[in-house]
């Protein structure tokens, strides 16, 4: 079994910034990151969770894990 360590918000909210070009904006009253007006990220503010967009090359390259 794979574990990753935990990221805060504010870990998540200071990388995503420190990509090329990229700012913060509301999205359905959850704070999201984009590039161009494309959205990479969103923080949910009601749950312990983070979606992250990926290509596909870099999906492929994520480990498999299964959820317990």
């Amino acid at each position: 079994m794979l574990f990753f360590p935990m990221l805060s918000r504010d870990d998540i909210r200071r990388i995503a910034l420190a990509q090329p070009e990229a700012y913060e904006a509301d999205h359905f009253g959850m704070p999201s990151f984009r590039v161009g007006k494309k959205i990479f990220c969103t923080i949910h503010q009601d749950q312990p969770r983070t979606m992250l967009k990926l290509d596909v090359e870099d999906q492929r390259n994520l480990p498999r894990t299964r959820r317990a």
